[in-house]
């Protein structure tokens, strides 16, 4: 029930600047031009769920847009994709990891504040801690020869090896990293190989480097507050999971404020690509999710207002502009 405190904390809420912690925009010249609503409306996440309902991959086929997606090294036209950055040949693995790093140190020059990883779509995201040897063996058999690539789960050491590289990375770089976590965009997804629990190594292995875990883990939230409780350099990145499921978003925020600092909550990510609309729509839920859930914690009587007001300042500007090192002014009530 949406009370006076609800109306009040919405209408605080609502002219409140946000940190975006999560989107896919190329920029203006990427943006698709549509010649009438409907064929906006339904473009990216809502397909999946005509899909799910029942509507055909053939009533679909001029609905699906060109998605970008991570490509692995799998094969060496992967690694040569890496050398042509840095305009340099890569022919083994310790100057694969040096142009990496390179193509990072130049990034962050640039102005990048963070790295991501998204392997849940493809793989586990259970990363263990594989010898070089073992690696470098795989890595060498793709060089060597164009035709050789190497399949699932055969390549599992040297994803697991470069990720810990990678995370290596971050750490010199004082980047902090995003991982995907939870729910896939589309359908017919492996949702096991991606409960933010398997991270649970890497979490603990990596005490230094800030780790922004996305999309509320939905469905596990369990696992994901045990994880931002239990691990101090663990926060929780709520990008996309207020359309994906509000009702969940909402009690996952109640649970979070009797459970964690409020401090480990990014609370907005419009997670979308070149149609600033839908990230401005996506806003607007998740503002009315947070007026919703702070209202209901005021109203049983766990906080005051004030206390609200002061938690949703952070968790939509003040968290993720410290998260980030983004160097704003910080917002106070």
């Amino acid at each position: 029930m949406k009370t006076k405190t609800y109306e009040e904390l919405k209408d605080f809420i609502f002219n409140l600047p946000v940190i975006d912690c999560h989107e896919h925009t190329m920029g203006p010249k990427f943006a698709p031009f549509y010649k009438e609503p409907i064929a906006s409306l339904i473009q990216g996440y809502f397909q999946s769920d005509l899909l799910s309902a029942g509507a055909t991959e053939k009533e679909m086929k001029i609905l699906i847009p060109l998605i970008m997606f991570h490509l692995p090294v799998r094969n060496r036209i992967a690694v040569e994709s890496i050398g042509e950055i840095a305009d340099t040949n890569v022919n083994t693995l310790e100057k694969y990891l040096d142009v990496c790093r390179k193509i990072f140190i130049k990034m962050k020059e640039k102005g990048a504040v963070g790295m991501k990883d998204q392997s849940a779509y493809e793989r586990t995201i259970n990363f263990e801690n594989v010898s070089r040897h073992k690696a470098e063996r795989l890595f060498n058999f793709i060089i060597e020869n164009p035709r050789n690539s190497l399949g699932w789960p055969e390549a599992k050491p040297l994803d697991d090896y470069l990720f810990h590289r990678f995370i290596e990375m971050a750490e010199e770089l004082s980047l902090p990293v995003q991982i995907h976590t939870g729910h896939m965009a589309g359908i017919r997804n492996e949702i096991s190989k991606t409960n933010a629990v398997l991270l649970t190594s890497i979490l603990e292995k990596y005490k230094n480097v800030k780790f922004d875990l996305f999309h509320g883990n939905w469905p596990y939230m369990e696992e994901l507050l045990f994880l931002a409780k239990n691990y101090p350099n663990v926060h929780l990145d709520l990008c996309w999971v207020n359309i994906i499921d509000p009702y969940y978003t909402s009690q996952l925020l109640c649970d979070a404020i009797t459970s964690i600092p409020h401090s480990k909550i990014h609370g907005f990510g419009g997670d979308y690509g070149d149609t600033p609309e839908y990230a401005f729509a996506h806003l607007e839920i998740a503002k009315d999710v947070i007026s919703f859930s702070l209202s209901k914690m005021v109203d049983s009587g766990w906080i005051e207002i004030d206390e609200a007001k002061k938690i949703a300042i952070d968790w939509l500007y003040n968290n993720p502009n410290e998260f980030f090192n983004l160097g704003f002014e910080p917002l106070k009530l």
